[in-house]
């Protein structure tokens, strides 16, 4: 699930919750990540919060980054003239202080660090270089700004643990993938967790199929055309996948069933692009448009923004996939902005913004 800094109506993993959790309260998620470290905080495709079962794997992607960081130069450039000893001295600090924000490391700035890479000085860049290389975890968030202790402290069960060889890391890649997207093809497989090259999972999906664990089938698109994949055997089982409820889930443009674009176009027949960093003049939406799920189905999107002096949530556009948008549709598109409202302590409601076009 992913983590990210845009905050239009609700942080991107808290909304995600929301589509799915008719009860949950962000407070529940902070007591899973800090208090009962269940969930951890790394790299999938981006920032993601994820099971802490899975830590071990996630250490070839420590080393892996450690040997691609020793590579680029503006990991250098941020460092400065003698990284491994500004490390050390960072996490000499924390290992003697305890846990530490980037602004608790204001004196590492340097006067001729020129433009900065998201206004990262060295000692910013240290915390983030420990972090990504498994040296460091996320202990917590002040307000949304990462604090930083050693990954020993905070995850104490999992951190020192061995990689698991290439093996059993390829088998857990592919095996958990799968068991998510239900259908896929190794290319989708290989790109879920972005921990393994499409190679291994091909060869992970030929022998599991030897085995009967997973079954090769022809994955046709909306368009009719036809791609070989494979699936788990209870995908064919009546109700695996039952459709959410009849009413509207509106989901975040992070959300992990929308995540990969292309399966998304192929399955669904639903062309989605996140258009926020998208010059407005190019935009055919919004700059953070929520697609409209009913069912098994995407109906349409939908373009809010929580004005939080007001508490009111403003529709600035809807746009309906063809044949949708009667009635129907009309109400239960108002029950789930009604229920978005509440989770958000929206508590003036929601309204069309008429200025803008629907």
């Amino acid at each position: 699930m992913q983590v990210d800094s845009i905050c239009v109506l609700e942080r991107a993993h808290h909304l995600i919750l929301h589509s799915r959790l008719d009860g949950y309260r962000p407070a529940v998620l902070k007591r899973l990540l800090e208090d009962d470290r269940v969930l951890f905080e790394h790299w999938t495709h981006d920032a993601s919060v994820i099971p802490v079962e899975f830590h071990p794997h996630w250490r070839p992607r420590f080393h892996r980054y450690a040997e691609r960081a020793r590579k680029r130069g503006w990991w250098r450039d941020r460092l400065g003239a003698d990284p491994d000893r500004l490390l050390k001295r960072v996490r000499d600090r924390i290992r003697r202080e305890g846990p530490l924000r980037g602004r608790d490391l204001e004196e590492e700035k340097r006067n001729d660090a020129g433009g900065t890479w998201w206004n990262w000085q060295p000692g910013k860049a240290a915390l983030e270089h420990l972090w990504r290389t498994g040296h460091l975890a996320i202990a917590g968030r002040d307000g949304f700004e990462k604090i930083y202790d050693l990954a020993e402290r905070v995850h104490p069960q999992t951190a020192n643990q061995e990689a698991p060889d290439h093996n059993a890391h390829r088998n857990w890649a592919c095996r958990e993938a799968i068991e998510r997207l239900g259908v896929a093809t190794p290319g989708e497989i290989a790109a879920f967790w972005k921990s393994i090259p499409v190679a291994d999972a091909r060869t992970w999906c030929r022998k599991a199929a030897e085995t009967g664990e997973i079954e090769p089938v022809l994955i046709e698109a909306t368009d009719g055309r036809r791609r070989p994949g494979y699936a788990t055997p209870d995908t064919r089982s009546e109700g695996r996948f039952d459709p959410w409820s009849e009413e509207f889930r509106l989901l975040c443009p992070f959300d992990p069933v929308i995540r990969d674009r292309s399966r998304l176009l192929d399955r669904f027949g639903f062309d989605y692009r996140f258009e926020a960093f998208t010059p407005v003049a190019n935009r055919r939406f919004g700059y953070y448009v929520l697609p409209i799920l009913h069912g098994d189905r995407f109906v349409g999107r939908i373009d809010p923004l929580l004005d939080r002096r007001s508490a009111r949530i403003q529709i600035l556009g809807t746009w309906w996939e063809p044949g949708r948008g009667g009635r129907g549709d009309l109400g239960r598109l108002a029950r789930a902005l009604d229920r978005l409202a509440e989770r958000l302590g929206a508590t003036g409601g929601w309204y069309r913004n008429t200025k803008r076009k629907s």
